[in-house]
């Protein structure tokens, strides 16, 4: 006896694979019922929502392969038809999907970005406000070290019971006002600035740097080192300088520290 052996055609074999379809199509549905991403995603979410895309978009180009078989054999049967109908409403219906899915996708991508900027102005905020409380902390254990200075020469004449010639140093916020002078010098001196205070720190063979509350921070710090660099190259030229410096009040004249006899 002879065995009789069917192939099943394209259009059965289409068929057979419609529970798939509609349960991928379920999926699809079940996805967009998800809540909605967290605002900041993770990257590896990102490529997984990716990969997905890809996913959909390779299945729909193998329902257009099936709906353009299920065309060609329309001949079978007005029932044929309608499953082509069905077919093509699905597959309207997962690029659909697919659209709103590169929408989220971008939208992530945004939201990632963003909170990367973010994160990025808060660290260097962080790291400014950080500098600032250091700053701060140094500027009053100079203010304790002056103040206990200043406490110590209480009853004694404030610069040692010295009374000869001397140059005054104004230590205001930014810069130095010279005495009795009264010429201004930024915290960052000029050359031609620098070579003129040292000159005439020469001249009087005495500096004094009388500190402002607001001096503390910068000008002082400056010229305190000028100074002293300074006063130590002409020791090793067996000459002598004398320095002495102290804080005053925001109010205070500075008048009473220049020498007798000076401009005031």
């Amino acid at each position: 006896m002879k065995s009789i052996s069917r192939s099943r055609s394209p259009v059965e074999i289409g068929f057979a694979a419609l529970p798939v379809i509609l349960c991928l199509f379920a999926g699809l549905v079940c996805l967009s019922a998800q809540p909605e991403p967290p605002d900041s995603p993770a990257p590896e979410d990102l490529d997984a929502l990716q990969q997905l895309i890809v996913d959909l978009e390779a299945q729909s180009q193998e329902l257009l392969a099936r709906i353009d078989q299920l065309k060609r054999n329309a001949d079978e049967g007005k029932a044929k038809f309608t499953q082509l109908a069905l077919l093509e409403q699905l597959l309207r219906r997962v690029k659909a999907k697919i659209e709103n899915l590169e929408r989220e996708k971008n939208e992530l991508e945004k939201d990632t970005d963003e909170h990367r900027v973010r994160l990025a102005k808060r660290q260097k905020l962080h790291e400014e406000i950080k500098q600032l409380k250091e700053e701060i902390a140094k500027a009053r254990r100079r203010i304790a070290v002056l103040l206990e200075k200043k406490k110590d020469l209480e009853g004694v004449a404030i610069l040692g019971g010295y009374d000869g010639p001397r140059v005054v140093l104004e230590c205001v916020e930014g810069a130095v006002v010279v005495h009795p002078d009264r010429r201004r010098i930024k915290e960052d001196p000029s050359d031609g600035d620098k070579a003129w205070l040292l000159l005439r720190v020469d001249q009087e063979g005495f500096v004094v740097l009388a500190v402002r509350p607001d001096g503390f921070k910068g000008s002082f710090d400056a010229f305190f080192k000028i100074i002293t660099a300074h006063i130590d190259g002409t020791a090793a030229r067996d000459r002598k300088i004398g320095l002495s410096f102290f804080p005053i009040g925001p109010d205070e004249p500075v008048s009473k520290y220049l020498p007798k006899g000076a401009k005031k």
